[in-house]
């Protein structure tokens, strides 16, 4: 049994929509489907949602879900399909799904691992629907895949407003709520965050002045109504995936929280490692050498290959993404 979505589940019909129709079409042979994006972005609750409005249709004959946040979790909950008999594991489990030629759905969420291939977990058949939520975009490969992005800001103040509840008065409280979740960008956790603490010890216009002077504070605030299976506060859900990362990817994001978030190219640390010109503060300059030797500088020399297994290991948690037109990278604007 799949989990529902939270009560406050508002909008993204759009990307609802597409799963629906990418669902409806070749029925009788395999469908993978994968939303990947940034932690908190709605990736789960989008996968819950879509399998509450299919079971509403009858679309699909049972719907399985596996909680493949390790190999451990996955092959936990795999081992429990179907009847019971005394070899109980994950193989059993799936090999007992293909023999189910129906068109049932497998829901495999928070399938974050990046040394671990989810394709494992896939029954071994050439039929069935199989729906995928990662941090990883590289588990696209799989199948056809989509990026969970921040939300609209009609559908983002729709949900601040719902989780403010009461606390949401005033006359300009449509203004104000559009002002605020602009200032979090309409990301889906950050907003549901915003509405539980205003629901609980504020309201819309003292949000927005708390926000400007405790940004920090509020992001790692935890709100524990409200938000589901999640119980996590933004800054945390990000931590979960910077502390799995090497030194070279830390130092790369901590000098990215120094820039511009968008446009962020590669020339500019090779020009760097490069040049002859040295701080005037000899401290300062043995600090910047550690960093560009850290992402990929050595020596007035660059190894661009240390600086791209960077670049994919940001990308492989969606901390960054690539714009391949113009060679250039970026970062969500509240890392």
């Amino acid at each position: 049994m799949c989990p529902l979505p939270v009560p406050s589940f508002t909008g993204r019909q759009d990307t609802l929509d597409e799963i629906h129709q990418y669902f409806a079409q070749d029925r009788g042979s395999r469908k993978v489907f994968v939303l990947h994006g940034l932690g908190g972005s709605g990736k789960s609750q989008l996968a819950f949602k879509f399998a509450q409005q299919a079971q509403a249709t009858n679309r699909f004959s049972e719907t399985y879900f596996v909680d493949a946040t390790s190999e451990q979790t996955a092959e936990s909950d795999l081992k429990l399909l179907g009847p019971a008999t005394s070899e109980e594991t994950a193989q059993k489990g799936l090999h007992w799904l293909a023999s189910q030629e129906k068109e049932w759905l497998l829901v495999l969420d928070n399938a974050d691992d990046i040394k671990l291939d989810i394709s494992k977990f896939f029954p071994p058949c050439t039929f069935g629907n199989i729906l995928i939520t990662t941090r990883n975009p590289e588990v696209g490969i799989h199948g056809v895949d989509l990026k969970v992005s921040d939300m609209t800001v009609d559908d983002a103040k729709s949900l601040l407003l719902k989780l403010a509840g009461k606390k949401a008065v005033g006359d300009d409280k449509e203004q104000v709520a559009t002002a605020i979740v602009k200032e979090l960008h309409c990301f889906a956790l950050a907003v549901t965050q915003a509405g539980g603490y205003i629901h609980a010890c504020s309201s819309l216009n003292k949000y927005m002045a708390l926000y400007k002077y405790s940004r920090d504070n509020l992001l790692q605030r935890t709100e524990v109504q409200g938000q589901g299976q999640y119980g996590l506060a933004v800054y945390a859900t990000w931590n979960l995936s910077y502390q799995k990362l090497s030194t070279g990817s830390k130092t790369f994001l901590h000098i990215c929280s120094q820039l511009h978030y968008q446009n962020i190219r590669e020339e500019m640390f090779q020009k760097a490692a490069l040049s002859d010109e040295k701080l005037e503060d000899s401290d300062l300059q043995e600090t910047v050498n550690e960093m560009l030797t850290a992402i990929g500088g050595a020596k007035q020399s660059w190894e661009c290959f240390v600086f791209l297994e960077i670049a994919r290991e940001l990308q492989s948690y969606s901390l960054i993404e690539e714009n391949i037109v113009d060679n250039s990278y970026s970062v969500h604007p509240l890392i």
